[in-house]
């Protein structure tokens, strides 16, 4: 089954990988024949794929796809408690990144109500003060290491 690299390079967050797929390297090439072969022998009729942005997810999002399987991703949430699932992808090919710009989602008004509530989260988790779940354990959560936020325009 034919892989359309241009579409893999566009959605890979690393160099490594996006050079694997230019070069067509040894494990890129494994990892498209393995992949290929465990969606033959499986046969799917759905693929959850956490993140979006790794090699073996994107080849895997590819595979799936031109095999007409359902696609869901998953993705810790922006803020504590929370979770994403969307049949796009998450972050910028997320549905909602590709069915609201940015102009739009600033030009939305919020009430001074929910502006207080959102800088009461935001501060709680850019300080790692995160809230303890209610439920049976009630262990303290953790951000994942990979979320961070950051101002419109920094880095």
């Amino acid at each position: 089954m034919d892989i359309d690299p241009d579409d893999l390079i566009l959605k890979l967050r690393t160099a490594t990988d996006r050079t694997s797929v230019l070069e067509q390297t040894r494990y890129y090439r494994w990892l498209v024949g393995e992949l290929h072969r465990f969606f033959e022998r499986i046969r799917l009729v759905a693929a959850f794929l956490w993140n979006g942005s790794g090699l073996a997810t994107t080849i895997a999002e590819q595979l799936a796809r031109r095999r007409g399987i359902v696609v869901i991703f998953g993705e810790n949430g922006y803020l504590p408690n929370t979770f994403q699932l969307d049949a796009t992808g998450v972050n910028t090919f997320s549905s909602f990144a590709r069915t609201w710009g940015l102009d739009e989602i600033r030009a939305l008004r919020w009430t001074e109500v929910q502006r207080q509530e959102l800088a009461v989260l935001l501060a709680a988790y850019r300080d790692s003060r995160l809230p303890r779940p209610q439920g049976p354990g009630k262990e303290r959560l953790r951000a994942s290491w990979i979320a961070r936020l950051s101002p419109a325009g920094g880095t």
